[in-house]
């Protein structure tokens, strides 16, 4: 049982928690499924960026897409299109119009822009205020302190941690532990709990 007490740090993890696309890609696919029979129905999307959390969070179909398409970014999105279709409750012979024509709009000009909730600054403020540090975690396979500055509210963080850095696309808390900063002059994790 953990005493909350003893903890020092509460690490945050960055897309879907404290920054998220706006609009979503599932929202733009959501869409573009309504031409083909869906229903406009948010309970629908609901389930679907649940599902996304699902999927995002070290699932085995993420671990089979990117063993069969890592090195094809296109196939890798494609594949992930279809998926979400499927997820939505498109019919299995729509699948693959509906999947091109929701790609073909991603491509086509589409931007999603960084959007950072209004309560995010205020709970990071309040609970560094209480006397906690705070910590932060991705699974981008790039580096991502150049992006961390272009957020501009990203600071006060006493560790980032990129899955580049971890060498861990998931969400695999024992190896974040493993290699969060243990050196003299870093703080140090003893055990990593659990990851916001």
């Amino acid at each position: 049982m953990t005493n909350f007490k003893e903890i020092t740090t509460v690490i945050f993890d960055l897309d879907g928690t404290l920054r998220h696309h706006k609009p979503t890609y599932e929202f733009e696919i959501f869409k573009i499924a309504q031409n083909y029979g869906l229903p406009d129905n948010k309970d629908i999307l609901k389930d679907v960026y649940r599902w996304a959390h699902y999927y995002w969070a070290q699932s085995e179909e993420l671990l089979s897409d990117h063993a069969l398409h890592n090195e094809f970014i296109d196939l890798f999105r494609e594949k992930y299109v279809k998926r979400v279709l499927k997820e939505m409750g498109v019919a299995d012979d729509l699948i693959e119009e509906s999947s091109e024509k929701a790609l073909d709009h991603l491509y086509d000009g589409f931007v999603s822009e960084d959007y950072i909730p209004d309560d995010i600054i205020p709970t990071l403020e309040a609970i560094r205020t209480a006397g906690y540090k705070t910590g932060l975690v991705t699974n981008r396979r790039r580096p991502i302190d150049e992006y961390l500055e272009d957020l501009k509210f990203i600071g006060g963080f006493v560790m980032t941690q990129g899955a580049i850095q971890v060498k861990n696309y998931g969400s695999d808390l024992f190896k974040i532990g493993q290699v969060l900063p243990s050196n003299e002059g870093h703080l140090h994790f003893r055990e990593v709990v659990c990851v916001f």
